[in-house]
């Protein structure tokens, strides 16, 4: 997936939303920053495997 594609990229957040808010109940930080830092994680692992 590039990062031309934010249409894409938004799509998976979205697929993952809920396991996202769920998730980030269990990290030790405010709700907000935990879903933030879950999201980057997921477009970074993203990216880097658009790179290989």
């Amino acid at each position: 997936m590039s990062v031309k594609q934010p249409e894409a990229m938004l799509q998976i957040i979205e697929l993952f939303q809920e396991d996202i808010e769920m998730v980030s109940q269990c990290i030790l930080l405010p709700r907000e920053e935990a879903i933030s830092h879950i999201v980057t994680e997921i477009l970074s692992f993203i990216q880097a495997g658009d790179s290989t």
